[in-house]
């Protein structure tokens, strides 16, 4: 189901200004081939909201008007899914009540599990980039030694510098789970409006002119007043009616006026599950998971394109899970579970039915819902299969960087084929934004974030600069995240910050220099000490070992001279002889050996006095060197140089972070920037023009059949 009515309330939002727009040729070549190949084929754009990216896709509109002007363009909510969710484990001391909302930023510590879709904006310049931990130990910063020191320790650090610049995400702080189609606007308009406020005010404020300035705080203003009055016009509406109804005033303003071809619709319309429309292609992948002779092979498929991914399979929702999920109108949304004998719907309070007979298809599966729920639900594939399901009916239009599950819908189709599951599937429309290249059209001063303004080398650029420059800055900080990675050393760390950074990085550098050559003085003073007790240590093992052999020596002297006499004492003993007399026989011969007995005793005193002396020469050598490092100067050149390395490495965590928003940040932003920047900056539409001519098309098929048409040079990626 779709929509054609505009709210007259918006019509102020309207800028009527019909004039031609030329498109860049690979988007009349695509259309063309779209005209040729599926002429009947609605495009699809379907977003979660209407504040990102998904209204510039109108710059379609223009060359679609020659090619093929009776193709409708159906702009949809996704509705179906649930609202922002705070995660579980995030700590409440960080939730600012608006009405029951929270707008929260997203870092990987507190919010790292945040849920924000419907209710997600970027300021100018800002993305959902969060820099994680893992990026910056990959980037050479020794994260944990940072938070061991960091003001605050671990958590604070975690929080300030992994948070994502210039994005905040609306979420819901009630535990429950509610879809964006039941959440009624009343309720979430004020965190929507105060949302809103945040993310224009501090757009405006990179804004260097005056009038610039004035002329974007009325656009923002006519904005909201629009968003009040549409909400105030029918305040029993739910969060999708509101999106659905902005689309077209939206969509009027960025292409001068109204556009026929234009339709606006909602996933739980597209996606309505009745005995009416269970026929239809978008229900044929769920048809044969359900009929017995495909099923089996389907679920192989599925679980065989997920296993080794975040997503689950299907065993992991229980007995009977299909990628599908039911949304019933008041009661939420849940994976659908089918067995021979029952029904499960796995929404915030399980609905469990028994089957009074087997499900055997899309259209006995219409018929037992339309029964137990009515006809306003929705039947909904989930992350791999949505998409799979609409186009087979529509092509969709994406732009560059849109839907991360892409690559496994395309297994997953693969692995169908493999099984003998085929049908029509149509492929996706990729544009190639040109953002950031087209904004030099119309001349505007920016005064740019932190993280540009290091970037750029400037805190202040016009926008025709800011054009001509970005691409080489992207590529400058990706050289310099490879060059921080390969700082192992830290002068040669101080020495890349002297040359990136300057200032007092100059002073640091000759101040470390100072410290370690006086150091290196000091510590030649303990080398030489310690050089000294190595070398006594040497000579005590080297008497020691004199003093074993000695002792060897002296044992076998024994054996060979005086021990044969004492035996032949005993054996006079042994034949009537006293003790003295036996004694007596031997005594001149015994006299001989005791002068070398003496030498023997005299050299293990001798052996033993030197192994005294060396100890006692190392027990003095360690007091001189302990001495030396003990030294309250030498103890504080040490500790101002772990001081200039805290601040080295804290420095270099900046320097890693303003590389990752600058390089992931702008080529996101490029590919999918906010069709509300173009409104603020440009309220004549000068770069949003340019931006239509000169953004690139390409086909990217979702099967093997499809051909693939790109615009020269570009690439699928």
């Amino acid at each position: 189901m779709v929509t054609k009515s505009m709210p007259p309330v918006l019509s102020g939002i309207l800028y009527r200004m019909q004039e031609p727009c030329d498109c860049h040729e690979s988007v009349k070549q695509a259309l063309e081939h779209l005209h040729r190949a599926y002429p009947d084929a609605p495009l699809l754009a379907l977003g979660q909201t209407v504040f990102w990216d998904e209204p510039t896709k109108a710059v379609l509109l223009p060359a679609l008007q020659s090619t093929s002007p009776q193709r409708p363009f159906v702009f949809a909510a996704h509705d179906t899914d649930y609202f922002g969710r705070l995660p579980s484990d995030a700590p409440r001391d960080i939730v600012q009540n608006v009405n029951g909302f929270a707008l929260l930023p997203h870092n990987d510590g507190a919010t790292r599990g945040l849920w924000s879709a419907a209710g997600e904006l970027s300021q100018l310049f800002g993305s959902e980039t969060v820099p994680t931990r893992n990026r910056y130990i990959a980037a050479g910063v020794p994260f944990e030694k940072i938070a061991r020191f960091y003001p605050g320790e671990r958590e604070t650090l975690v929080e300030r510098m992994t948070e994502a610049w210039g994005w905040r995400g609306m979420v819901r702080i009630q535990d429950d789970s509610i879809t964006v189609s039941d959440l009624p606007v009343s309720d979430a308009l004020p965190a929507l409006i105060a949302l809103l406020e945040w993310g224009t005010r501090n757009s405006i404020e990179c804004l260097v002119e005056p009038q610039r300035r004035e002329q974007a705080e009325q656009q923002a203003k006519m904005l909201l007043d629009a968003i009040r009055a549409q909400a105030k016009a029918n305040s029993e509406q739910s969060f999708a009616d509101l999106y659905e109804k902005l689309y077209q005033p939206i969509l009027a303003w960025l292409t001068g006026g109204a556009q026929d071809s234009l339709q606006f619709s909602r996933t739980s319309q597209l996606l309505r599950f009745d005995t009416q429309t269970a026929m239809l292609p978008r229900f044929s992948l769920l048809d044969a998971f359900l009929k017995p002779e495909t099923r089996a092979l389907c679920e192989e498929a599925y679980n065989q394109t997920v296993r080794g991914s975040e997503v689950y399979t299907l065993e992991r929702f229980g007995e009977g899970a299909l990628p599908f999920d039911l949304v019933i109108p008041g009661k939420g949304r849940g994976t659908l579970l089918i067995t021979d004998r029952y029904f499960t719907v796995q929404t915030p309070d399980p609905i469990v039915l028994r089957l009074q007979e087997p499900i055997r298809g899309a259209a006995d599966l219409a018929r037992f819902v339309e029964q137990q729920f009515g006809d306003q639900c929705a039947l909904v594939g989930k992350a791999i299969t949505l998409i799979s399901m609409l186009a087979t009916e529509f092509i969709f239009v994406m732009n560059e960087r849109g839907s991360s599950y892409l690559n496994r819908t395309k297994q997953l189709h693969a692995e169908l084929a493999k099984a003998g599951i085929e049908w029509s599937i149509h492929p996706l429309l990729r544009l190639r934004q040109a953002t950031w290249d087209t904004m030099g059209a119309d001349c505007i001063w920016l005064k740019l974030p932190e993280h540009l303004a290091e970037s750029f080398g400037q805190t202040e650029i016009c926008s025709p600069s800011f054009a001509g420059r970005w691409r080489a800055v992207v590529q400058e900080q990706t050289e310099l995240l490879q060059t921080l990675k390969r700082m192992t050393r830290l002068r040669d760390l101080i020495c890349e910050l002297e040359l990136r950074v300057g200032g007092s990085w100059v002073l640091l550098r000759q101040e470390y220099d100072r410290l370690q050559s006086e150091l290196q003085g000091m510590q030649a003073q303990t080398e030489r000490a310690r050089q000294e007790i190595r070398t006594i240590y040497q000579s005590i093992r080297a008497l020691k070992a004199e003093r074993a052999q000695t002792e060897r020596d002296k044992g076998a002297h024994f054996r060979a001279t005086l021990l044969p006499l004492r035996e032949r004492e005993w054996e006079q003993i042994a034949q009537g002889k006293s003790e003295v007399e036996a004694r007596e026989t031997v005594a001149a011969e015994r006299a001989r050996f005791l002068p070398e007995r003496k030498a023997f005793d005299q050299r293990l005193n001798e052996i033993k006095a030197r192994i005294e002396q060396g100890w006692q020469q190392v027990r003095e050598l360690n007091l001189q060197r302990m001495a030396l490092e003990r030294d309250p100067t030498t103890q504080q050149m040490r500790q101002r140089i772990r001081q200039i390395d805290r601040e080295a490495e804290l420095a270099r965590m900046r320097l890693v972070r303003h590389a990752i928003l600058t390089t992931e940040g702008l080529a996101l932003t490029q590919s999918r920037p906010a069709w509300w920047w173009f409104m603020l900056l440009s309220p004549d539409r000068r770069w949003f023009l340019e931006n239509a001519r000169h953004t690139e098309a390409y086909l990217e098929p979702l099967d093997s059949v499809n051909e693939s048409t790109h615009s020269p040079g570009s690439s699928a990626g």
